[in-house]
């Protein structure tokens, strides 16, 4: 027995140090000391599903399924190689037989969830959460889970609410945070959101995404001075953050420095990233100094990058198929872009 503990250590050893081939002779010789050892039929199945050897993988599975205390774990294994075949109808039973074993298993729950998202079955993924939830055996990706579905039913608040009162460390929860802080961002919780992105720089070594929402969120409220130095706190960790560099030109014209603002979106221009938007706000740009015409000709260099779907939500596709820009028109376009949620 104690043999095979020391191989099975060993094993992983070898498995984590890309040795594939050495981790499988030390599980196949702890299965011939002992046949019942689940762990090295999962040892050597994960290294076979790692080479997309999907077939052999789920032999040793089953052969893990025979003999394991808790079959939970190993269901929801055969599950995943089920998934890697693309036969979700399968794995979707197999996830749902893993929670039968144990219901508390989050593993299961989670990824069960995400197949249902993926199949666009949004009430039954809310339902699966929301059980988990009111049984207490919810962990933070699950809450996580939980908030995206709701906020994909266009249930902010309640996705909100889901994300209170996370207190454990770790990446999910800053995940959490900064997913609470964009909902209140798209409710008009503008300074809330403001307070939640502080913390999550504080707290993550994602700091220059969490100052530019923070900026984001500053912005919405008016505070251009404070929004101005985090996303410059954004730009000064990470120089190439081209949604800081865009909002620090955003924050410059709401604030009338109409000049600062061109010198950062023409300098974006000559990039591809994002240009529709680069070349709408530089449209803005000069429609704040009276260039009307110079605005015109920005609209219509963004209509030609701008993605289709966001010109028809905007009801612009008429406008940017046909004749040049007035005054007028090019004051509707600019209004009907900034209106847009996710213009910018």
């Amino acid at each position: 027995m104690q043999n095979s503990k020391l191989r099975l250590e060993a094993a992983k050893v070898h498995a984590k140090a890309g040795r594939p081939d050495e981790a499988i002779a030390l599980y196949e010789a702890v299965l011939e000391e002992n046949p019942e050892v689940t762990a090295a039929y999962i040892g050597i199945a994960s290294i076979l599903l790692e080479r997309n050897e999907v077939e052999a993988a789920e032999d040793y599975f089953n052969g893990a399924l025979h003999v394991a205390r808790n079959p939970a774990p190993v269901l929801c294994r055969i599950a995943m190689a089920a998934e890697r075949m693309a036969d979700t109808e399968r794995a979707a039973s197999l996830y749902q037989q893993s929670l039968q074993e144990d219901p508390g298993f989050s593993r299961a729950r989670e990824r069960l969830c995400r197949l249902y998202i993926d199949a666009d079955d949004l009430t039954a993924a809310e339902q699966l959460m929301r059980d988990a939830l009111a049984s207490d055996l919810a962990t933070i990706r699950s809450r996580l889970l939980l908030a995206q579905v709701l906020s994909r039913q266009g249930q902010l608040n309640e996705a909100i609410d889901v994300l209170e009162h996370i207190t454990e460390d770790g990446e999910d929860t800053v995940r959490a945070q900064r997913l609470k802080g964009a909902l209140m961002l798209r409710v008009g919780r503008a300074e809330e959101a403001a307070d939640v992105f502080a913390q999550v720089a504080e707290m993550s070594d994602e700091k220059p995404i969490a100052e530019f929402q923070r900026g984001q969120a500053l912005l919405q409220i008016g505070d251009f001075r404070a929004a101005k130095r985090a996303f410059q706190a954004a730009l000064a960790r990470s120089p190439g953050l081209f949604e800081a560099r865009l909002g620090l030109a955003r924050c410059h014209l709401r604030s009338g420095n109409t000049s600062a603002a061109k010198h950062i979106l023409v300098a974006l221009s000559q990039g591809q990233r994002g240009l529709h938007r680069v070349l709408f706000l530089l449209a803005e740009v000069f429609a704040a100094e009276g260039h009307f015409q110079q605005a015109a000709v920005q609209l219509d260099a963004g209509f030609l990058h701008a993605p289709h779907a966001m010109l028809e939500s905007a009801g612009l596709l008429d406008i940017a198929a046909g004749s040049s820009l007035d005054k007028e028109k090019t004051l509707t376009c600019l209004k009907a872009i900034g209106d847009l949620d996710d213009a910018y």
